[in-house]
């Protein structure tokens, strides 16, 4: 991965204008295993209602893990949240790790990404 300055996570990725908020603010989560850092995310969560059901949508704008097992933890956890029925990443390529975590990969969309469970 290349390496990226102050300014950029400053400017890029941890900045957080409400005008272009996906839901709620910018949220970070650091995942430890064994008590060390073995990766991060950062996403937004917009609690939505509709006809009775949950409408909410977990938008990932980023998770990093630099193994297979706190990749596996990381989607693990950002994929439980509650009240939630979509869970929506950008610029996944095929290969991405998520689709190998994935119970049933049709359940994908195109746009967004639907998720059924773990395989």
């Amino acid at each position: 991965m290349n390496s990226r300055s102050k300014e950029w996570w400053g400017t890029r990725r941890l900045f957080d204008n409400p005008t272009r908020r996906r839901g709620g603010p910018k949220t970070r989560a650091l995942l430890e295993l064994d008590g060390k850092p073995a990766g991060y995310a950062i996403y937004w969560v917009k609690q939505d209602w509709a006809g009775g059901s949950s409408k909410g949508v977990v938008s990932i704008l980023e998770a990093i893990a630099p193994t297979p097992e706190a990749a596996r933890e990381l989607w693990r956890w950002l994929l439980d949240f509650d009240w939630t029925s979509e869970f929506a990443t950008d610029l996944l390529p095929l290969d991405h790790e998520l689709f190998m975590l994935l119970a049933e990969r049709g359940a994908c969309g195109s746009r967004s990404t639907r998720v059924c469970g773990f395989a």
